[in-house]
Order: structure tokens, then sequence, then C-alpha cells
């Protein structure tokens, strides 16, 4: 066990892999591929997860792949409802929980079954509902202003998504969603 980190340090080491990969937030704001945005959206959730019981465990190389037996030491591996129903146990909030399920539910269906090809509205609504209760409650998910904004090669905005649009993709929205849960668990 690394017992020189602190909680937070581990976290933000485990949960920088995937998160500040801009390419992975490319894929989770895919507009028009919802297989590839749902995809991308379980993996940093898997991420996120990974990070969460690391930090709490205080033991930032739990799921390091690259640990070697001979030092005694064995890679950790569950799969992502064991990780997410450990993840309530060590003190993820209700809400995250029941956000990361259905996720994990939507990323099943499309798993199997190719052809599927959007995400309901009505699953849209119901996360929302989870990030606007979830604490703190002061932190208040507004429709109207949150966004998304995708860049071009020279970095420049190619598009401008504003979650209320009625020309927002569903896609875009749960990458939106997503990336506002984090916010708000990273907050507390």
């Amino acid at each position: 066990m690394n017992q020189e980190s602190e909680p937070l340090e581990i976290f933000f080491q485990n949960f920088n892999k995937i998160h500040s990969n801009y390419k992975f937030w490319l894929n989770a704001s895919n507009d028009n591929q919802a297989l590839v945005n749902v995809l991308t959206l379980h993996l940093m959730c898997e991420n996120f997860l990974e990070a969460y019981i690391c930090s709490r465990l205080n033991i930032s190389d739990l799921f390091d792949e690259n640990i070697s037996k001979k030092n005694g030491k064995e890679t950790f591996r569950l799969q992502f409802n064991q990780k997410l129903k450990f993840s309530l146990r060590l003190g993820l909030p209700m809400e995250a929980y029941e956000f990361f399920e259905k996720l994990n539910s939507l990323r099943n269906k499309f798993a199997h079954n190719l052809n599927t090809g959007s995400i309901d509205q009505s699953l849209i609504d119901s996360l929302t509902g989870l990030v606007n209760r979830m604490e703190p409650t002061t932190i208040v998910f507004d429709v109207e202003k949150e966004a998304v904004q995708i860049f071009d090669e020279n970095e420049n905005i190619a598009k401008c998504y504003i979650f209320n649009n009625i020309n927002t993709p569903n896609t875009i929205r749960l990458a939106i969603l997503y990336s506002f849960l984090i916010r708000k668990l990273i907050k507390k």
C-alpha cells in the first residue's frame, strides 16, 4: 500500500489516466454515433470508479495491470457492477450509483444489439433528475446554461451544443450530464 499519498492525490492520479485525455472527451461528445459515445462514457465511468475505490482505500495501484507478481502484488480485478457496488459501500452517493447503473444498462443494450441507434429522452430526463438530487444540491444542473464546445484541429470552436437546445442530440446531452455529475462528485 502506498502510505505516502493522500486520498485526493491517489484519486486524481488514477482519474487522470483517462479523463485528462482529450480523445476520450472527443469520443464522449460524439454527436452522430451513439455507440461510440456510450462506450466511451462507460469506460470513463469505470475509470472514475477505479479512482474512487483507490482513493478510499488509499491504494494507488490497486487496479494497475503493470504490477509485477515478483513484487508480491496481484492486480485487483472486478467487473463494472462489482466496482459500482463496492464504490457505493465506500460512500458513493446513491444518485451517482443509479446514474452509473443506468449508463451501464444502456451500454449493455448497445453491446448486445449494435442496431440500437439512439438514446431515449426518458433516460436523459431520469439522469437529469438524479444529478439534480445529488448533494451538493446548491449546485444545480441548469439545462439552459450547461453546454459543450467541440473544437476543430486548429482549436477553433467547430460546434457548440447547449443542453436544452432542441438541436442538441441526446448523445451530447449524456456527455454533458456525465461531466456535470463528475464535477458534483469532485466537489464533495
